[in-house]
């Protein structure tokens, strides 16, 4: 019989891992990721900030109005920013303690 799904899958990136090169390719494509990670984060803080800058002018009484102002667009960016900025701030806090 087949033993029962623990939910994780087995991988292996032998050009990763294998030869004198393994190290270098592990590290350019973890400062990659993280790089591209800040740069998807810092253009969700700027669409943030536009957000907060349309919103300027609406008054709490006025909410409807304020969904007319933002898209759907500009709040899943302002979402998805938040999301990885609490990744970013575990990660670095996470690198700090060990």
């Amino acid at each position: 019989m087949h033993a029962p799904f623990d939910g994780v899958f087995p991988i292996g990136f032998s050009v990763l891992t294998n030869g004198r090169h393994g190290p270098l390719v592990r590290e350019t494509v973890r400062v990659a990721i993280v790089v591209g990670a800040v740069a998807l984060f810092g253009y969700c803080v700027k669409v943030a900030w536009d957000v907060l800058g349309q919103l300027e002018g609406v008054r709490l009484v006025d909410c409807l109005r304020a969904l007319q102002v933002v898209s759907v667009r500009d709040a899943v960016l302002c979402l998805v920013g938040y999301g990885i900025g609490k990744e970013l701030l575990k990660a670095v806090l996470g690198t700090r303690r060990s």
